[in-house]
């Protein structure tokens, strides 16, 4: 702070917690009040504390209209909106900081894919469409190195190309902040000349998902498990699988929800929060569900919430907190082997054999679509439907039924 402005200042003095507390009422660079205090050995000290105090609010202010103005590197924005992500409070509790693993994503592609390249020390209004291009190339050949060990004696670099994820996930950062930028401009944004990139999507097959007969074995072998309870969590994995056969949920909508979450008179589940992120929030607005539910779940759901509060989770860990889904998917393929399925799922695949298992039993895909929680029908059929081998044959007869029908009316 300027020493003209540092005497204007009328600063008290008084010991609080035996220290010397200074204060001051501040009028701030954009005219607005505070009365800041600072604490130090001796009023020296607790008067530089002060000073830099109101420094460090005068530079937030001095920062927020440079980004206003667009007068703020890339780099610094998209830092900045990290930040924001990380600062942001959890709206259940109120009060807790999120420390998540996106926001620790987004913090590796920032240093890695962001800062190497000289689009991060542009300010965000002299950007243009050229700009935003060569980063997109820059971007399609970037690679790093997947070899662990970094011992330079045994090193050797096993240079990999980013996923396409990875390369959307620094592209979502970007082409935010130059939108929010743009939201209020008389100019267009330039983030038409960075689109994301096609993620290679297979199609589904049986090796995907639990099909047919496979989802009853499953479904008696997490029975059987419950009533062993071999292990403290026994019961509550089973419980979980059981019903994300059932309900073809997300993993961390399960794991999210809450005995409050269940009414048990209209028979209806609500999804509206989610274990995956530190925050609650579900995946999307369309995420946010109620559905009718089934006896069989009906009877889980029951029996799980009898002796809990509104607040407690209905598949929580041994503490009572979230339960952890790596754990969740050691424990199903662990089960899925003993029970004779010799697939490679996870967790999350269970949500695609629930969703398979409906269409193949001739549920309309839209209804599918609906109780899964998307936006689009198409999202349901690319990513979650397999066609069994069953279901062509059966098509497939029918269509010869078909053909032997004209034939006999020509």
């Amino acid at each position: 702070m300027a020493k003209k402005t540092e005497e204007k200042l009328t600063i008290k003095y008084d010991i609080h917690n035996k220290q010397v507390r200074a204060r001051a009422t501040v009028i701030y660079i954009d005219g607005s009040k505070g009365r800041p205090e600072a604490h130090g050995q001796t009023q020296a000290a607790a008067r530089k504390a002060l000073m830099e105090k109101i420094e460090q609010v005068n530079n937030r202010i001095r920062y927020g209209e440079r980004k206003k103005t667009g007068d703020i590197s890339l780099g610094e924005a998209v830092l900045d909106k990290i930040k924001e992500r990380q600062e942001a409070y959890d709206r259940d509790k109120g009060r807790e900081k999120i420390r998540d693993t996106t926001s620790a994503r987004d913090m590796d592609v920032y240093r890695s894919l962001l800062l190497p390249h000289k689009i991060a020390k542009k300010k965000i209004n002299q950007i243009f469409p050229g700009d935003l291009e060569e980063y997109r190339k820059f971007l399609e050949t970037a690679q790093y190195d997947k070899c662990q060990v970094k011992d330079p004696k045994k090193h050797k670099p096993n240079m990999q190309y980013y996923s396409a994820s990875t390369l959307n996930r620094i592209i979502r950062l970007v082409v935010g902040v130059l939108d929010n930028y743009y939201r209020y401009s008389e100019y267009k944004s330039p983030t038409i000349a960075l689109p994301a990139f096609k993620q290679p999507v297979k199609a589904k097959d049986e090796s995907d998902f639990l099909m047919g007969d496979e989802i009853q074995v499953a479904l008696d072998y997490f029975s059987e498990q419950r009533q062993k309870g071999k292990y403290k969590l026994d019961g509550i994995y089973a419980d979980l699988f059981s019903m994300a056969l059932m309900l073809a949920c997300r993993p961390g909508e399960l794991r999210g929800l809450q005995m409050r979450d269940w009414d048990a008179e209209k028979k209806e589940l609500t999804i509206c929060r989610t274990g995956e992120y530190g925050d609650g929030r579900v995946k999307t607005e369309s995420s946010q569900r109620v559905l009718p539910i089934l006896p069989e779940v009906e009877e889980i759901l029951n029996r799980r919430c009898a002796k809990l509060k509104s607040h407690d989770y209905i598949f929580p860990n041994t503490r009572g907190g979230i339960l952890s889904e790596s754990n969740a998917n050691k424990k199903l393929k662990r089960w899925l082997r003993e029970a004779g399925i010799e697939k490679d799922l996870h967790f999350h695949s269970l949500r695609g054999s629930a969703a398979s298992d409906m269409m193949e039993n001739e549920m309309e895909l839209e209804v599918v679509s609906a109780l899964m929680g998307h936006s689009k029908i198409e999202t349901t059929h690319k990513y979650y439907i397999a066609i069994s081998q069953d279901r062509k044959r059966r098509s497939l007869e029918h269509m010869s039924q078909v053909y032997q029908e004209r034939r006999k009316r020509a």
